[in-house]
């Protein structure tokens, strides 16, 4: 395994344990270290294939299979970090989602006035349109960042023709 792997690797699982631990023993500081960890990972093993393929061919071998392992690495990191910004960057559900846990006042006990999201995005948007007009399902997971605490949070919202603005169904 090449230095940079190595690198990566051993700094993503280091942001990945952090990131659990810090959750553990309360330490309110870099929670986005999980997620950015996975990330590092991800790019970790990218870098790892291809050191792999590029060893083979030099040996003459083939390295098909590495190569279609890296593309689909690529393919994956790529979708997370799409998710990630066109989410934020104009979906009615997640500006919902954020509006709502900013008001939600069992959210605002626990954790304080709510200062910030983190850095990541995970979930999932589903949409469809028919003759009755738009609705859909959507999912996030995310950290608020409060002033006293911080809280990991998924939240669940629906949108139906009937109502055409996201009304949150739960919140965890």
């Amino acid at each position: 395994m090449d230095k940079s792997s190595n690198f990566l690797f051993i700094t993503g699982a280091l942001f990945m344990l952090y990131g659990y631990l810090c959750r553990i023993l309360c330490i309110y500081f870099f929670w986005d270290s999980k997620a950015a960890g996975s990330y590092l990972l991800g790019i970790g093993m990218i870098s790892l294939v291809s050191y792999r393929a590029k060893e083979k061919l030099k040996k003459g071998d083939k390295a098909i299979i590495h190569m279609i392992a890296v593309i689909i690495l690529i393919f994956i990191l790529g979708l997370g970090i799409i998710f990630n910004i066109v989410i934020k960057a104009g979906s009615d559900s997640y500006d919902t989602a954020r509006e709502f846990i900013k008001k939600e006042d069992s959210i605002i006990n626990q954790i304080g006035m709510v200062e910030g999201f983190s850095l990541f995005t995970t979930g999932s948007v589903s949409t469809s349109t028919d003759s009755n007009g738009n609705s859909g399902h959507a999912t996030y997971e995310f950290t608020v960042f409060g002033a006293e605490k911080f809280k990991d949070i998924r939240i669940r919202l629906t949108k139906n023709p009937k109502n055409p603005d996201w009304i949150v169904d739960s919140i965890e």
